[in-house]
């Protein structure tokens, strides 16, 4: 997935680029800090850390399943593990989710599904030399290991969002953007 940054950089003859990645996006930006530092002016990584509980990798592998048993099921999974409990602005973006990902290769999902091993990511973090924000749902399960990352980074920080869950770190950008775009000022 690293790669095909890289190839879309080069397509475009980008040298160096501010990288914002959410979820599995952010999983991507932790790669490129350990494949291709160079080409970052920054990273900005919303709701994602390395370091996973146990449950995760438990959830992860329910994933996977779900995958495998298609993109229907998937979409059905996901959708009713959000009812009762989803506004409904977000119930709206998970049905343009699923249109949008019935025609979408879930060969990256698949393959994120099975990665457990992400702790050799933690050696290049104290090298990481561009400045990088992590943003974090207080509801969610990577508010630990992405406070613990920005402590390794020199020039990191690290923002909680109050009373958000994962989703929210993706639909509320209301809350969100003036971070970024202070963090973006301040290190541009």
């Amino acid at each position: 997935m690293v790669e095909d940054i890289i190839s879309v950089m080069d397509d475009l003859e980008v040298s160096r680029s501010h990288y914002v990645g959410y979820s599995l996006g952010g999983y991507i930006g932790l790669g490129l800090t350990k494949y291709a530092l160079n080409r970052l002016k920054s990273l900005t990584v919303f709701d994602y850390g390395p370091y996973q509980a146990e449950h995760l990798f438990n959830v992860k592998e329910t994933w996977a399943g779900y995958y495998n048993q298609g993109k229907e099921f998937m979409i059905s999974a996901l959708t009713s593990s959000m009812t009762g409990v989803t506004p409904t602005f977000y119930k709206k973006a998970l049905m343009n989710w699923a249109e949008k990902y019935r025609k979408t290769d879930t060969t990256p999902y698949k393959a994120w599904c099975e990665i457990r091993e992400q702790e050799e990511l933690a050696s290049i973090f104290p090298q990481v030399d561009v400045p990088c924000l992590f943003i974090c749902a207080e509801n969610g399960t990577y508010k630990v290991p992405s406070k613990e990352i920005s402590g390794m980074i020199p020039d990191a920080e690290y923002i909680l969002m109050k009373g958000l869950i994962h989703l929210d770190v993706w639909g509320r950008s209301d809350l969100v953007l003036p971070y970024v775009k202070n963090f973006l000022k301040k290190k541009s």
